[in-house]
Formats: C-alpha cells, sequence, structure tokens
C-alpha cells in the first residue's frame, strides 16, 4: 500500500517534469521503425533481437514504469544505459524480462491514444499530441543516438495512424505460417483467458461478425485477416517503406536476415545501424502442434480455404 503511494507520487512528480526534459524539436533524427505482424507471428522476437544487435532507441521495461515522463525517466537514468538491449530472449506474450527489456510501451501510447480502439483514421489526431508523440521519440532516440523502434500489436492496426504521426517512419512486416499463427492464438486464449471463445490481441477490419463464428474459425480469419491488412495498409505506403522478416527464416540464419534488414534501412535511410553486439541466440523455429489433433485439423483446412479465397475475408 505505501509502495504504491509513494510509485504514483513519484510518477505525479516525473510528469510535471516531463515537459523540460522534452527537446523542443519534434523531429527525429533517424526515420523511426515499427514492428507489424499478426499476433503471435514472432513480432516480439525481432524486437528483442533488434535491441539486441543494434544501437538503437526503444522503450524499455524501466521507461515503460513512468508512461507520461519516458523522456525524462530516460535522461535521468543514462549513466545506468537503460536502452542497452535486453538481458535475456525470454518473453511471454509479448512481455519481456530485466529493466533493459525492450518494452511494447502501450502504457506510454495509451496515455495519448484512444484505448478503447485499435483502428485510428488518419487526420484524427490531435495536433497537440501529435507534437508530444514525436517529441517522445524524438527525446528518446537522443538518449541512445539510435533508430527508435517499436514493437505493439495495435501497430499492426495502426499502420496509418503512425504513418500520419511520423511521416518519415518505416515498417518491418513480420510474417508466419497462418495454421502456426492460428494455434498459437487458440492455445493463448486458454492461457491468458482460460476460454477459448475470448478474444485477445488485435483483429482485422474485414473479419466477418466474430458472434456467429466459432473459436477455430476466429482465429482462423485473424491470423490470416490480420496479415491481408498488414500487406494492404503498407502497399498504400508504397513498396520502399516497409520491409518483410519471416518468421522461419529469421530463425533459420538470424545474422543474414538481421543483416538484410539493416542493409535495407541504411539504403532508405543514408544511417547505417551500428553493430552493439556480434553474439547471436541460436534459434529453432517453433513448428509443434500447439493444440489438440483434431483442432490443428480444422485450423489447417480452414486457413486453406482462406489463402485459396474459397472463403472471403
Amino acid at each position: 500500500m505505501v509502495r504504491n503511494f509513494v510509485k504514483e507520487v513519484v510518477r505525479g512528480v516525473f510528469a510535471r517534469l516531463e515537459p523540460l526534459a522534452l527537446p523542443r524539436a519534434t523531429d527525429p533524427k533517424y526515420p523511426p521503425l515499427f514492428i507489424v505482424g499478426p499476433p503471435r507471428a514472432g513480432t516480439t522476437l525481432l524486437y528483442l533481437l533488434v535491441t539486441h544487435r543494434f544501437r538503437v532507441s526503444y522503450i524499455s521495461n524501466l521507461l515503460a514504469m513512468t508512461p507520461r515522463s519516458p523522456v525524462l525517466l530516460a535522461r535521468l537514468a543514462k549513466p545506468f544505459r537503460p536502452l542497452d538491449g535486453p538481458e535475456s530472449f525470454f518473453s511471454h506474450y509479448g512481455e519481456t524480462r530485466g529493466w533493459r527489456g525492450p518494452n511494447q510501451g502501450y502504457r506510454i501510447w495509451n496515455e495519448w491514444l484512444p484505448t478503447d480502439i485499435d483502428y485510428i483514421a488518419p487526420g484524427n489526431i490531435p495536433l497537440d499530441v501529435r507534437r508530444r508523440l514525436r517529441q517522445i521519440v524524438a527525446g528518446i532516440e537522443a538518449i541512445n543516438d539510435g533508430p527508435f523502434v517499436n514493437k505493439w500489436q495495435r501497430n499492426a492496426a495502426r499502420i496509418d495512424a503512425l504513418h500520419d504521426l511520423f511521416p518519415e517512419a518505416l515498417f518491418l512486416r513480420v510474417t508466419r505460417n497462418h495454421e502456426q499463427v492460428a494455434q498459437s492464438l487458440l492455445k493463448g486464449r486458454v492461457e491468458l483467458n482460460g476460454d477459448p471463445g475470448c478474444w485477445f490481441s488485435v483483429r482485422p477490419l474485414d473479419i466477418p461478425d466474430s458472434g456467429s463464428l466459432s473459436p477455430i474459425e476466429q482465429v482462423c480469419y485473424q491470423a490470416v485477416g490480420m496479415d491481408r491488412q498488414i500487406a494492404k495498409d503498407l502497399a498504400r505506403l508504397g513498396t520502399d517503406r516497409s520491409h518483410t522478416v519471416n518468421y522461419e527464416d529469421l530463425c533459420a540464419d538470424t545474422a543474414g536476415e538481421l543483416a538484410k534488414l539493416a542493409d535495407w534501412y541504411a539504403e532508405r535511410t543514408g544511417h547505417r545501424l551500428r553493430v552493439d553486439n556480434v553474439t547471436l541466440p541460436t534459434l529453432i523455429a517453433s513448428t509443434n502442434t500447439k493444440v489438440g489433433e483434431r483442432e490443428a485439423a480444422e485450423i489447417a483446412a480452414l486457413c486453406a480455404r482462406i489463402e485459396a479465397g474459397e472463403v472471403a475475408v
């Protein structure tokens, strides 16, 4: 009780001081990178790898502790190098370990953007919110002198809004076998909510009335539909604005895929991503069946029908 009271007092004081820590300029030095992909596609893994491999800036678990004053805390903690990459590669449904671990930053985004909707139409973001978010990103970049990188699942639904906020931003699209994504979504519903019929994470705009769908139909539409929505949204921005990383390829050749990413960023921006850590973990793509045999068979059949266009999304 006392600890929580102290936390709230500190957060309140920091929030009042945050404007003093924000840069006057609202233009980030480097074009930010936003990681997008269907839920359970490997976006957190890519987030961990990018923040480990390269000198980038990001919202760490430490900075997320004061969502109304991340730049102030980043400045105060700079001698302790709070953005030096994750201490481990463990993650659990987007959550990482350690105070340097990359955080989704949803508490910070939720301070300034709607919390009750996934999609935000371009042009609907107030000018003061636009200015503050650009100052936050520019301020965090200044701490580590590297591009701002962020992964949050709602990023995938807010590509248009993020482009509106950050016209210079680039996007890293993560793809994965749809069956694996759908299986993982169904498993996650049970693990997180205790109910396979309970939704979690972002869903595509074009999904049919979810009330008339079974849990298996819901996760298949979510896996394939979200992937297609991301591809459609990115295509509107132009092919030079995004780079695709496949989960299975990333696990098979981690160093090679990260090198391709770095080359692409340098070509698009003129800024070379500086390598901070040479060592990389050995990864094995998760391809095991995550649900029962009957459920796996139904997911495989329905995903195939959706991909073939037999079922509209």
